[in-house]
């Protein structure tokens, strides 16, 4: 009996060893300076963010030809992609835009904001040891302000500030940039994501600042 109990030891800790373990994974932000450092008060909320359904889900998924990916059951994001996207994106945007007032989307209950970032991804091409291909459509959407009830003596003044709010205009963009994998594991791969959306980011900012 005692020998029969050593065998089930020793085979339930082979199995146990044998068992893979989860890897988790995040996109990297870059450090935001200190508040006492920004320059500008402007207030831009990231958000929402859309993915394709591929790579919506909570394990890394790789392209291996034109026709075939591979998606590892192991290999995991820490959190939903999408909100990692908002988080970097806005880190990336308050050191760029140099405010400190920019926030995800989906972390924050604020909607008192100057601009909203809306972002559609249309492609995430990611390829071991190679290179990451993506695809964003963005549109930067200004706060809209309703104008105040007039009476006809005040129309004159009514039209021109409509005028001053329309300054401020909706711009789209897109974005296609590829970014070369330094390495061969998956560390390096969403290293090379994160450069990549930090290089749409700096499209963004353009498109924001004056």
């Amino acid at each position: 009996m005692k020998t029969l109990l050593t065998l089930v030891g020793i085979v339930a800790a082979l199995l146990g060893c044998s068992s893979p373990k989860n890897s988790y994974y995040t996109l990297s932000a870059p450090e935001v300076p200190a508040s006492t450092a920004m320059r500008h008060a402007t207030r831009i909320i990231v958000g929402p963010v859309t993915v394709p359904a591929l790579v919506d889900n909570p394990q890394l998924v790789v392209k291996n030809s034109n026709n075939q990916v591979t998606v590892y059951e192991y290999q995991r994001w820490a959190g939903s992609l999408k909100s990692d996207i908002e988080r970097v994106v806005a880190a990336d945007l308050a050191r760029d835009l140099s405010t400190p007032n920019v926030w995800s989307y989906t972390q924050s209950l604020s909607t008192d904001f100057d601009y909203q970032v809306v972002m559609d991804v249309q492609n995430i091409d990611s390829k071991l040891g190679e290179s990451v291909t993506i695809d964003v459509l963005w549109r930067v959407k200004p706060k809209t302000t309703k104008a105040p009830a007039v009476d006809s003596a005040d129309h004159k003044a009514a039209r021109a500030s409509v005028s001053t709010r329309k300054q401020k205009q909706e711009v789209t963009g897109r974005s296609v940039v590829h970014e070369r994998v330094h390495g061969e594991g998956f560390e390096s791969l969403v290293a090379a994501q994160s450069r990549a959306f930090d290089q749409v980011s700096r499209e963004i900012a353009t498109a924001i600042s004056p």
